[in-house]
């Protein structure tokens, strides 16, 4: 009965070893695609829009296949949308969607706030059978509130500190 409970126990303890290197890897290529996502022109077309969000309230940030959109909570600064195709690239995988998410959370710190915003994953299922994801950041109601109500507020986000 012993023997049973050592191999049993060897058995587990090397699934487990198993897990973190699979998980040590994917977190290695995650952060090369980041990095490529960085290096890449995307990054230079996305600049003027990034360094717009980080002074106005987004209201929606999403990102799909497509590109990146970003709706903004005055309505005199309207939205944005990178569309991958209008400047000569290809669709973005799932891979690279998650890669441009990380970079959004590091470009603009306050969507990885929960009082301020929340993350959901759409999951799209088209008629081929194939699966796409939307990654949505929503700006939370209280906070949308807090921004609209104040009218020294309005054209200005309000400073983030962690």
């Amino acid at each position: 009965m012993n023997a049973y409970w050592a191999a049993f126990t060897a058995f587990l303890v090397l699934l487990l070893i198993a897990f973190l290197v699979y998980e040590t890897r994917q977190n290695r290529k995650h952060m090369l695609r980041v990095r490529k996502l960085y290096a890449s022109p995307i990054m230079d077309d996305l600049q003027y829009a990034l360094r717009f969000a980080k002074k106005h309230a987004v209201e929606l940030a999403q990102v799909d296949k497509t590109g990146v959109y970003l709706r903004f909570l005055s309505p005199g600064y309207g939205e944005y949308r990178y569309r991958m195709n209008d400047h000569g690239y290809a669709n973005l995988t799932p891979a690279q969607q998650s890669a441009m998410r990380t970079v959004l959370e590091e470009q603009l710190p306050h969507f990885t706030e929960k009082a301020y915003y929340r993350l959901s994953r759409k999951t799209v299922v088209l008629l081929n059978g194939k699966t796409e994801y939307v990654y949505s950041y929503t700006m939370t109601n209280p906070y949308k509130e807090k921004l609209t109500r104040a009218p020294h507020y309005a054209p200005q986000m309000q400073p983030y500190t962690p």
